[in-house]
């Protein structure tokens, strides 16, 4: 009887571990997808800055096609999930209020 004690003693400690160390690796999982779109997040800031030639803090169509063909820029749209090729209609989507600029907001 003291073994079956002793391996029911074990089996808990063994499930409360793997309950914590689940629940450390979940933990882990988020930070790294936080940190993942943080970092895209700088990237696309750090390419508007590049596109805004004028320094306007907004980029105009011209500066948007301009730099379209950027393999840099199609690569950042790419891990978006964006063609890049399209970029009239691209340009109209992220051209929330219509008046023909793109914010970095």
């Amino acid at each position: 009887f003291i073994v079956f004690g002793l391996l029911n003693i074990l089996t808990g400690i063994f499930v409360a571990s793997t309950r914590d160390l689940y629940n450390y690796d979940q933990e882990l999982v988020i930070q790294e997808e936080l940190s993942q779109q943080e970092s895209v997040i700088n990237q696309i800031r750090s390419l508007f800055l590049e596109i805004d030639s004028d320094k306007s803090g907004t980029i105009s169509f011209q500066e948007f096609k301009k730099h379209a063909k950027d393999r840099r820029v199609q690569a950042y749209f790419s891990v978006l999930q964006m063609d890049v090729s399209r970029a009239e209609g691209l340009f109209r989507l992220l051209d929330k209020d219509g008046n023909g600029d793109i914010s970095i907001e």
